[in-house]
């Protein structure tokens, strides 16, 4: 009897460990300051579409002139997929205007709360799509102004 404990013993602790793993891994929005949304404008670099989350890269002229790279991340494809999205919507060289939750360290990172517009047109049914969920985040953002140096 014994010899069978053991191996399934290990067997449930390796699930439980992994399970915890991956749960903690999906809850990412602990990060960002959800509270204090801030609006950027700036010119796609990269617009990453892979699993778990999709990133998008952009540059923004900060309010000294200076260009800034955001990495910023966003839901699953799968989600964005649902609402609309998908991996031509976004391209190297657009300019394009969001709602982001900043990280909460100060750096040029940040959670996609909304995507206002790209190449200054609104994206029909997508850009009033809250990406970032938050009970507490206001619905229009606070004209706060990040300074990422």
């Amino acid at each position: 009897m014994t010899r069978f404990l053991l191996p399934r013993m290990l067997s449930g602790g390796l699930l439980v460990l992994l399970t915890g793993t991956s749960a903690f891994a999906h809850h990412y929005m602990a990060e960002f300051d959800v509270d204090h949304l801030i609006t950027l404008t700036g010119t796609v670099k990269e617009w990453r579409w892979s699993n778990p989350h999709t990133w998008l890269t952009i540059t923004v002229r900060d309010d000294h002139g200076k260009e800034v790279v955001w990495n910023l991340e966003s839901e699953s494809p799968t989600v964005l997929r649902r609402f609309g999205f998908n991996s031509r919507m976004l391209k190297a060289g657009d300019k394009v205007e969001l709602v982001v939750a900043p990280q909460k360290d100060g750096t040029s990172e940040g959670g996609i709360a909304r995507i206002s517009t790209v190449n200054d047109k609104p994206l029909p049914g997508l850009s009033d799509f809250p990406l970032l969920r938050s009970p507490t985040a206001p619905t229009k953002t606070d004209g706060k102004s990040v300074d990422p140096t």
